[in-house]
């Protein structure tokens, strides 16, 4: 007990960092945002329904939204390998939502568990710096701003395989044949898993394990070993491979299937979410100790900001990097820090230019993945190997060592630290209840939920709500969010102003009856006015060119009032957001920072600055709104203009006109 001290106190400390939010508020509040949080939830629950066989769930591939579409578990994350994990909390009683939260924290206290035996059993480290390196891998600040992603968590299948790995090319005498046999099952078991538990951790796992056996077969050393086990171990390779292609055979089919309908990842979008050398360094503005530096130029237009944020805090990188570096003779450390070193390298992009394209035209399934920038979270496990062995060398050196690895480890865990969003469980258990109360059950065969006035993200809070609803009233719904959608689908927004039914809503739903052959007269349509929670803002005025010459530069000002009671404020990222399509760039920017700050209630918010106008002559819509960054849209949109662009003069007409003059 006394040796189980330390870890326990650490796993505890780590889960007290990453979850404070819920955990200090008594569990009220949930982490993250109100969007994949709650999808995750959703689908959770869906499979802990169809393990109870419940009406509406009998179909695991098919939850019901997005209704009548099949297979739309297929578009997204199941978590199969961690789901289960979820099933006892629900089994005891716990309502969805609580469940969830204890669910995130068995996640997180199980990645702890796993990187602390790898680091004690497989590297022999000590207490103090086994313990730390486990916070690094499953508290840090990298696995902290991911935890709206819930499937980005459960990592500790790659834990397990890396362990088997070192028992199978431990140095010294080899394993005996029967654990041989063992370890060779475990490893692709263990990555079976952990696909099932993540594809994009599952994937990122077949690639560093790519990378290391072409480092092995290009050592001497390396290629005796994987000779010598492949041949007198090919059978069980064999047996164990099978096995771990049918374990995954049900789901690939079905990714497959949805993939041909939805389509795979192009370049483009890989590129949107890949790291550039500022991300491996950067925290984020929510950020403890580093969010001040968030402001900084070299900072500034990271692609999916959000997703980017995998910096671990100087001085946890230099122990880290130093910890490598001084135990770089050990052979099992070397190919750590390689792989991740390769990861990084094949991940990011520098001026647009990326090997990463490599990797995504030759290597198996990666024209799935988007993400690239959570490779990151794989290269946390050479990052908290080096952290236990830079500790673990300062402690050698005497009681002082020991004081001073012990003042750099809290230093270490504390540059962990963020804040993240979260919000009220039973403002979101009313808001669902609110939905549920108007499906007439008896009536409706299915339905579709517009929001009246209300301010969030639509594709995160009300999509989301209505498949909540859902699931509540038993009733499904043709709202739905994924990380696809369904051909044919755009029902993406059904948001509304009044209640009087908007044309361009009703024709996307008509359209998804007709296509899918519904029955209209079963097709409910609930428009209900929604709470905004203080977030508002009224147009007050704008000054805009009301013709512009093609590419040509224009100032103009937009005038709103914030009449809720969210303060608005520049760091926090309130912006004007360009409308009409939501988040156009056809004017040159889709986002303006308002000339000052912070913007209280009753105060007016000026954004004075220049539009390009479209390079092709005609008539554009111009209209803008309120947003804070990563959180939602809010507030009144500024009256439609409809901007003449006209061809500029050309050079012939100019010359004329200047004789003129």
């Amino acid at each position: 007990m006394r040796r189980a001290a330390l870890p326990f106190l650490f796993c505890l400390g780590g889960l007290i960092l990453a979850h404070h939010e819920m955990i200090l508020t008594g569990f009220a509040s949930m982490q993250t945002d109100v969007g994949d949080t709650r999808f995750n939830n959703y689908i959770a629950e869906h499979e802990y329904r169809w393990l109870l066989r419940q009406d509406g769930h009998r179909d695991f591939w098919s939850p019901p939204f997005f209704f009548p579409a099949r297979n739309v578990a297929g578009y997204s994350e199941v978590m199969i390998g961690a789901a289960p994990l979820y099933w006892p909390w629900r089994a005891i009683g716990l309502p969805p939502d609580s469940a969830y939260q204890a669910w995130m924290l068995t996640l997180g206290a199980l990645n702890f568990v796993a990187m602390y035996l790898v680091l004690r059993r497989g590297f022999l480290q000590p207490t103090l710096g086994a313990a730390v390196g486990a916070v690094m891998f499953a508290f840090s600040a990298p696995r902290v701003n991911q935890l709206s992603h819930l499937q980005l968590i459960p990592h500790f299948w790659s834990l397990l395989c890396l362990y088997a790995l070192l028992r199978l090319f431990a140095p010294g005498p080899p394993p005996s044949d029967a654990q041989q046999r063992a370890w060779i099952w475990v490893v692709f078991v263990a990555a079976a898993l952990q696909v099932l538990a993540s594809f994009a951790l599952g994937w990122f796992l077949g690639l560093a394990l790519a990378i290391a056996g072409v480092a092995a077969l290009l050592s001497p050393g390396g290629r005796r070993s994987l000779w010598a086990l492949a041949r007198n171990r090919r059978y069980t390779v064999l047996a164990a491979t099978t096995a771990a292609a049918i374990v995954l055979a049900p789901v690939t089919m079905h990714f497959y299937s949805a993939s041909r309908l939805v389509g795979l990842r192009t370049f483009e979008n890989a590129q949107e979410f890949m790291p550039t050398p500022a991300s491996w360094v950067y925290m984020g503005s929510s950020s403890w100790l580093y969010g001040w530096t968030s402001d900084w130029s070299w900072f500034h237009d990271l692609p999916g900001e959000w997703e980017q944020r995998l910096g671990l805090g100087l001085l946890t990188t230099i122990l880290a990097l130093t910890g490598l570096w001084t135990a770089r003779h050990d052979v099992r450390v070397r190919y750590v820090a390689l792989v991740g070193a390769c990861l990084i390298v094949l991940s990011t992009s520098v001026g647009g230019v990326t090997p990463w394209r490599l990797v995504y035209d030759y290597f198996p399934a990666a024209k799935a993945v988007r993400g690239v920038c959570r490779a990151g979270l794989l290269v946390l496990i050479p990052m908290a190997l080096g952290v236990s062995l830079a500790l673990t060398s300062i402690a050698a050196r005497g009681r002082r060592g020991t004081a001073i690895a012990v003042v750099l480890a809290i230093l270490a865990v504390a540059e962990q630290g963020q804040t993240t969003e979260s919000f009220d469980k039973r403002a979101n258990r009313e808001d669902i209840a609110d939905v549920v109360r108007h499906i007439d059950t008896d009536r409706c065969g299915s339905f579709v939920f517009s929001p009246v006035q209300g301010n969030e993200p639509p594709w995160l809070k009300y999509q989301i709500d209505a498949m909540w609803a859902g699931m509540d009233a038993g009733v499904p719904t043709l709202n739905g969010y994924s990380g696809n959608q369904p051909p044919g689908w755009r029902l993406g927004d059904t948001s509304l102003y009044s209640d009087t039914p908007d044309p361009t809503v009703a024709g996307a739903i008509d359209d998804w009856v007709t296509r899918n052959r519904l029955d209209p007269s079963r097709v409910c349509w609930l428009r209900l006015a929604v709470r905004n929670d203080g977030y508002w803002a009224s147009f007050v005025a704008q000054s805009v060119p009301r013709s512009m010459v093609a590419g040509g530069r224009y100032p103009v000002e937009v005038t709103l009032r914030n009449v809720g009671g969210v303060v608005w404020s520049r760091r926090k990222g309130f912006r004007l957001g360009s409308e009409a399509p939501q988040d156009t760039d056809r004017w040159g920017t889709n986002r303006v920072k308002p000339q000052r700050g912070p913007i209280g209630r009753d105060a007016l918010a000026v954004f004075a600055f220049e539009v390009t106008a479209p390079t092709d002559p005609g008539i554009y819509p111009f209209q803008w709104r309120m947003i804070q960054e990563d959180v939602r849209w809010f507030g009144e949109l500024t009256a439609p203009l409809q901007i003449t662009v006209t061809s500029p003069p050309t050079s012939a007409a100019a010359h004329d006109d200047s004789i003129g003059r």
